[in-house]
């Protein structure tokens, strides 16, 4: 080994150790913002159930908030979230204010007239229907159901203004590591919603025409659509003050001919063929899988370890990756990346191994109530199958966010087109075998990313390559030693459970808590004396806090 090489090893080893505490702080912000968006959100769904319950007016509902959500999406939120944040950087890096305010300007202007759009469409839709219905004969259940959902609408488009707001100032925050009022913004939205269905419930009081949407009230339709429009105007509020904050001359300035927005517009076409991507293994699933309930439901528990730990990790590091892009300092890029890579798997490897061996006790006590014991251990299965996926899930989406920091969203699209390809080929597979449940399409999901993520991880490689021939590789061998800490805590786990195997009720609870204290020790104990730098990290900072505390007074 050359001097330099050892000289770059021992840099990169500094690097980890020297690392900036504002990056890990600003990680728990992140995380704390998350899981108390997270538990207020699971309220949030209480209240609203509470109020109008799962009849009509509840389905109604649903349908109706479910459409600014998907339109911003589908029209503004993927090219904000890919193309957003680099830009931004680029701009912070280069000193350029103009800039800046041009892409909150015109991105202001657009989520306003893609609102205005939405309403007018919706009132063009009312009239003509009405007339229609009206002179169709149609019932006065039909006729009513009909102005409700259309009453909604109303109410509810105008989100698409302040989620367009929210997302603007989110990534012109992020770009400048200002993470703590976006992170915990989600959480005064659940409460203010949290209030207005409570109101809602309250005015109801039990009226079952009024739920079985057989009846009108205007009232309470306010408390829900107006209520729910003014909580998503309540996100806006707390990065709106941290973006004055800062400081920096915001002006108004719309202008569509200029560099940054030509840019973003460039980018955006890839962006939405993403988006696109992902809708078509969504109708090959709701096409081909009968039982989707169960699918969606074990998702949903799927979904929580990567927005906890991947989402966290993604949004700090997002803005280095990008910063070291637009230095065209590649070799940081790629530092930075497997930086977050390796932090990411010290997290989210343990994170599935206990999901696959807790996910029966975990599954029936979080749902108790809402399915029997034989129902909860089917959806168990279903999460265990997606659990063996979840590293390769968030180590692709992590790659993703490495291409959209070298301005490239042309190459995650066709990434995306491959693992939703392979998805949708293995599910029709499944459907001609006859095995069209939703474990072995929870199955196809976990193969497909994995795929994929192997895949993004060398394309990855080769386009910083191809940028700096001299890159050197970072090592990822302590993700090895990550895996063999976590497989020993598997065993420690499983043999917990042995001892514990409750799968309902308090016994669940209790084997997963002493199964969760177990496996961290066991876990912390192998990687530390493998000697895996974020777990030693993480050992280390808990000592000196505890040092801290315990710190006699005097």
């Amino acid at each position: 080994m050359s001097a330099g090489t050892v000289v770059d090893a021992q840099e990169d080893v500094d690097d980890l150790d020297t690392a900036p505490r504002s990056l890990g702080r600003n990680s728990m912000w992140v995380a704390a913002g998350t899981a108390s968006s997270r538990l207020t959100g699971f309220i949030r769904v209480f209240a609203l159930s509470y109020a109008i319950g799962q009849g009509v007016l509840g389905n109604l509902f649903t349908k109706a908030n479910s459409a600014p959500n998907l339109v911003f999406e589908l029209v503004v939120g993927g090219v904000l979230s890919a193309t957003l944040l680099p830009v931004f950087v680029t701009a912070r890096e280069e000193r350029d204010d103009e800039a800046a305010s041009v892409l909150l300007s015109v991105g202001f202007v657009a989520s306003a007239v893609l609102s205005l759009l939405a309403l007018a469409g919706t009132w063009l839709f009312d009239v003509v229907w009405s007339d229609h219905l009206e002179a169709g004969h149609a019932t006065v259940e039909a006729i009513t159901r009909f102005h409700v959902i259309t009453s909604l609408l109303f109410l509810l488009l105008p989100q698409i203004l302040f989620y367009g707001i929210s997302s603007l100032a989110t990534a012109y925050l992020n770009a400048g590591r200002r993470y703590r009022a976006a992170a915990f913004a989600p959480v005064l939205t659940n409460v203010v919603c949290i209030a207005a269905y409570i109101a809602a419930g309250q005015h109801l009081q039990g009226q079952r025409a009024i739920l079985d949407g057989n009846e009108r009230s205007l009232s309470t339709l306010l408390w829900l659509g107006l209520g729910t429009t003014i909580g998503i105007f309540a996100m806006t509020v707390p990065v709106m003050i941290d973006m004055r904050r800062t400081g920096a001359t915001i002006r108004f300035l719309p202008r569509w001919r200029h560099p940054a927005i030509s840019k973003v517009t460039r980018l955006s076409g890839w962006t939405f063929g993403y988006v696109m991507a992902n809708q078509a293994a969504l109708w090959a699933v709701l096409a081909l899988l009968a039982d989707q309930k169960r699918y969606s439901d074990a998702f949903i528990f799927f979904q929580l370890p990567h927005g906890l730990i991947a989402v966290t990790i993604m949004t700090t590091m997002t803005p280095e990756l990008a910063s070291a892009a637009a230095r065209r300092n590649f070799q940081a890029h790629a530092d930075q990346f497997v930086r977050g890579l390796r932090l990411l798997a010290a997290l989210i490897i343990p994170a599935a191994v206990g999901y696959v061996l807790l996910a029966t006790p975990i599954t029936s006590f979080l749902v108790r109530g809402n399915l029997s014991s034989a129902d909860a251990r089917a959806t168990a299965r279903v999460v265990v199958a997606f659990a063996v996926g979840l590293p390769a899930f968030s180590t692709y989406l992590f790659a993703c966010q490495g291409f959209y920091a070298l301005s490239d969203t042309k190459t995650p699209f066709l990434l995306n087109v491959v693992e939703n390809g392979i998805n949708i080929l293995i599910l029709v597979g499944l459907t001609i075998a006859g095995a069209a449940a939703p474990a072995p399409f929870a199955v196809a999901y976990s193969v497909a990313y994995g795929c994929a993520a192997v895949l993004a991880l060398y394309r990855l490689e080769r386009a910083l390559r191809q940028r700096d021939p001299d890159l050197t590789r970072p090592d990822l061998r302590p993700i090895a030693r990550m895996a063999a800490a976590a497989v020993a805590m598997g065993i420690a786990v499983w043999l917990v459970r042995l001892a514990l195997p409750a799968d309902a009720g308090v016994g669940a609870i209790v084997s997963v808590v002493v199964s969760v204290v177990v496996g961290a020790v066991v876990y912390g104990g192998v990687g530390a004396a493998l000697g895996v730098h974020e777990v030693t990290a993480t050992i280390a900072g808990i000592r000196t806090k505890l040092g801290r505390t315990q710190r006699p007074l005097r």
